[in-house]
């Protein structure tokens, strides 16, 4: 039995930044976000990044 992730989200105040380094410590596909929303599916169903720059923090979730 394996305990592997099956959906996770990522909230960040820079999501450029998240992206880029998340995407090179994971090699993850992270698309563009949608609108109005700024949520981005990371690997196309595998997560997901957010923006959270109007709400301040980051946080994440699995």
């Amino acid at each position: 039995m394996s305990n592997d992730v099956n959906y996770f989200e990522i909230g960040s105040p820079d999501p450029d930044a998240a992206k880029e380094f998340y995407g090179g410590l994971f090699n993850w596909n992270v698309g563009e976000p949608s609108m109005p929303a700024r949520y981005s599916m990371v690997n196309e169903d595998r997560g997901g990044l957010w923006d959270t720059s109007e709400m301040g923090g980051a946080s994440w979730a699995i």
